[in-house]
């Protein structure tokens, strides 16, 4: 193999690696705002979501004037309690980590 086919070849394989992972973050970011568009809640309550070794946690921290109602979205499975939540107050839920994966919040359930 010649010098000049070797730094072809390796251009070609850059050049296809760049490509697909062009494609591949174009679709991340198109499905990202999806889902964030889906659950974007009141701008005053944060959300804040963690995995430990052995489950997961959602914590939602009502920052609003006024009382929200929040539900933890799971991709498979039952989907948490409507959470009532009052000014200046949050809530924790916890799950097992392997059982189902978070999908997000639904706002306004109550």
């Amino acid at each position: 193999m010649t010098k000049t086919s070797s730094r072809l070849r390796s251009c070609v394989a850059a050049a296809v690696t760049a490509a697909t992972l062009a494609g591949g973050l174009a679709i991340a970011q198109t499905g990202g705002a999806a889902a964030a568009t889906a659950t974007a809640g009141p701008r005053c309550a944060r959300v804040a979501h963690w995995v430990h070794w052995f489950s997961q946690s959602v914590r939602i921290t009502n920052n609003c004037r006024y009382t929200v109602t929040a539900v933890v979205r799971h991709a498979k499975g039952p989907d948490s309690p409507c959470y009532i939540i009052r000014p200046g107050k949050s809530r924790k839920y916890t799950w097992p980590r392997f059982r189902q994966s978070f999908q997000g919040i639904r706002w306004d359930c109550a």
